[in-house]
This record gives structure tokens, sequence and C-alpha cells, in this order.
């Protein structure tokens, strides 16, 4: 009988209480097969868990032994349930290997992912905050294409901050909608922007984020992890861009914020209506 088991949890096939009952009533599978008119065959690869039970043999069995189609139509959604959840946890110890370099506490304390010390929890909670089912997809370039500039002399948990910062910038981004990017109108608000450099950061992030959506850029403001006070992270968001730029040092905020802004101008972005795809080119800038 196919019972599968993980340190956690047990998935037991229907055919198991199945077989509860044969044995209470004294019935026999070949007994059991007539009376359902099916084949001995697959009666006994029912009860040992080898062919799901579907909804016409619950209903089956609903007539033969006088037990709602719902109680083993649910037995056997719980046994397939139970089937990924044992998977998932003895697939567990890969992914924490896939999960040491992005450092959970860290993230915690930042408040990007919830605090836990279950490690089952934990990669559980990278994979949802990346949006994949395994942790080592995170740098698949399929999934996100990074077209980076002085990246060199990082160390592991840098390099995998990268990603982090990635995810964060697209999620805030997500919903935000502002103008298409406009260069000429950006060239005329860099002195206002210029201006704002004499208030604190928390003073001017709104006007700041105002300023820079008329011009068709959605600024989004960056945590400072593994000591990457020096990234920016853009991209195109359909006729916008997309700004990211850690924010927690004023100094650093201001000048990579001037030399991004500058880079945006200098480029050329086209306008476009085409709309914006999760695996577009993410360009990461570490400015020295």
């Amino acid at each position: 009988m196919k019972i599968y088991r993980s340190k956690t949890f047990t998935a037991i096939p229907p055919g198991m209480t199945i077989k509860e009952v044969l044995e209470n009533r004294h019935m026999t599978q070949k007994e059991l097969a007539t009376r359902m008119d099916m084949s001995e065959k697959h009666i006994s690869k029912l009860i040992n868990g080898e062919v799901p039970l579907t909804q016409d043999v619950a209903i089956r069995l609903e007539r033969v032994f006088g037990v709602d189609a719902s109680f083993w139509n649910g037995l056997e959604a719980g046994y397939r349930e139970a089937i990924l959840k044992v998977e998932y946890e003895n697939s567990i110890d890969e992914e924490l290997n896939f999960a040491k370099p992005f450092g959970y506490a860290k993230l915690a304390k930042l408040g990007i992912v919830p605090p836990t010390k279950k490690k089952s929890e934990q990669v559980n909670n990278l994979q949802k905050f990346f949006e994949v089912v395994s942790l080592k997809m995170v740098s698949d370039e399929s999934i996100t294409p990074l077209v980076c500039q002085n990246m060199d002399n990082l160390d592991t948990n840098q390099q995998t901050s990268i990603y982090t910062l990635v995810q964060l910038t697209k999620g805030s981004a997500r919903s935000v909608e502002v103008n298409a990017f406009d260069t000429d109108l950006l060239i005329t608000f860099i002195p206002k922007i210029k201006e704002l450099i004499i208030l604190s950061l928390d003073e001017v992030k709104e006007p700041l984020k105002d300023l820079l959506a008329a011009s068709g850029v959605i600024i989004v403001y960056l945590p400072i992890i593994d000591g990457l006070n020096n990234v920016c992270i853009t991209y195109s968001k359909g006729p916008s861009i997309v700004l990211g730029i850690p924010s927690e040092n004023t100094a650093h905020f201001w000048s990579l914020l001037l030399k991004q802004l500058e880079s945006l101008v200098q480029r050329e972005y086209r306008n476009t209506q085409r709309k914006y795809r999760n695996n577009d080119p993410v360009y990461v800038v570490r400015y020295k």
C-alpha cells in the first residue's frame, strides 16, 4: 500500500479505509469488484493506492457501503494534498541550502519576511516572497534577467541580496501607474529635485515621488542589505521607468539618485504602450 512519510506528514491512501470496511464486513476484494461492477484488478490497485479514487468510484462506494460519496472524495483529496506536503518536506534540505545565502534573520528584521525560527516556514516564506516553487529558480535568467554593471568583488551574500532588492523593487512598483516617461519633462524637474537636498529624506520622499511620477518615473525606496548602499535598480514598465534606490543613507541616496537620473536622461527610452512583462531585463548598477 502506497503510504508516503516525512518527518511531519503521513499520506495514507483511501484504499486503507476501504480495506478496513471490507474486513469489518467479511467481504473479499473480488466480491466488492462484482458489487461495484468493476474489475478485481482495478479494485486491488485502488486499495493499494496505485490509482486515484475518482468521483465515479466514490458514487459506487456510496451505493455499496452506504457511506456518502463526499466522504470518499474527501479522503482522496486529503491523500493527494498530504503527498504534496510529504514531498515538499522531504525536499526541504535542498531548499535550505538555497535559502542560506539570503540570510533569513536579517530579512525578517527588515520586515521583508515574517519572523520565524522554523526552517520549513523560512523556506516557504522566501518562496512566496520570490514567487517561485524552488529558491534555485531565483537566479534563473528567464525569470529575473539582470544586466549588471560594476558588480565585481561582491561576496555570495551580497550577490544574493541583489535579487532580494530587485524583487522588492518589482513588488513595490507592480501596482503603481504613472505617466509615460518624458525625458524633456524630467530635465525641467531636475533643478526642483536638487532643491530638496537640504531637507531630510523623510520630508522629501512624497514630494520627490510626485515629481518623478509626473515625468514617468516610479521610485522605490529600498533598505540597505549587506552593505549595498550604492546600488541602483532600473527597468522599463511599459511606457514608464522604475527606479529602486537604497534610502537609509542620505548622502548616498542623493548621489545615487542624481547619477541615475542623469543616466535616464542620456539613455534613449522610447515611449511605448507595450505591456510590461515580469521577465523584462533589469539593470543593476553599482556606483563606486
